[in-house]
């Protein structure tokens, strides 16, 4: 049974599901968001975050599919070089459970910057009463030995909001931060912000008809719960 690989992607490749905060006469006070960019029915936002100025994104758009479609995609890790931005080498390093899981990536950064790799704990949970599954990533910077001729990623995190608003449409929402390290210019890490949800979710919507995701099944337990992804013969 697969699962997720999600995403998901970094930012320099990825995502933080830290909400973007400044103090202002003691409270804490998220930023708007700025739209960047709306084409292809996928709308980018980005706003300050609170991880030393780094730019957040946000990816939204709306897919004819199936709940299960989309997981079937985001759980299928050896699949995210066909559609994640700018991903390489993804594993699937260890797994308790559907709902818990360990991933690996390589972010592609163009020369002379050197790649990054990260691992992230992905984490599920769904949501019956609104047909809702919130997909939590966060980096964990120790959980492998730095990888040779590779930046580690040790700060950031993401999160996906996947919401089935009819039978055939899901709702996505894609937000996501992260610190690339090492000497990347803070302007082309946040230049990437618009690019790495817009190209990722194009290449979402177009893997997500392919017979062996779209065909895919949801399994739920005996009191309901999600519990895996079911793919076709």
């Amino acid at each position: 049974m697969n699962f997720l690989k999600p995403v998901i992607g970094l930012a320099i490749c990825l995502v933080t599901l830290s909400m973007v905060v400044i103090v202002a006469a003691g409270e804490i006070v998220e930023q708007p968001w700025q739209m960047q960019k709306q084409q292809d029915s996928i709308t980018v936002y980005t706003r300050l975050s609170d991880l030393d100025g780094l730019t957040e994104f946000k990816g939204v758009t709306v897919l004819d599919a199936s709940l299960a479609s989309v997981l079937a995609v985001l759980g299928d890790v050896g699949a995210c070089s066909q559609w994640l931005y700018r991903c390489a080498d993804p594993k699937l390093l260890g797994s308790d459970s559907f709902t818990d899981r360990y991933v690996y990536q390589v972010h592609k950064l163009p020369f002379p910057a050197s790649d990054r790799d990260y691992v992230l704990h992905v984490r599920v949970s769904y949501h019956p009463d609104d047909r809702r599954v919130e997909i939590s990533m966060d980096v964990m910077p120790d959980f492998l030995p730095d990888t040779p001729g590779l930046v580690r990623i040790k700060r950031g995190g993401g999160r996906w909001t996947l919401t089935q608003t009819t039978d055939n449409q899901v709702q996505i929402v894609w937000q996501q931060v992260m610190d690339p390290g090492g000497r990347v210019p803070r302007f082309l890490v946040n230049g990437r912000a618009i690019n790495i949800p817009y190209e990722s979710l194009l290449g979402l919507a177009r893997l997500v008809t392919r017979s062996k995701y779209a065909q895919a099944t949801a399994e739920y337990g005996p009191s309901g719960q999600l519990v895996g992804i079911n793919y076709p013969d």
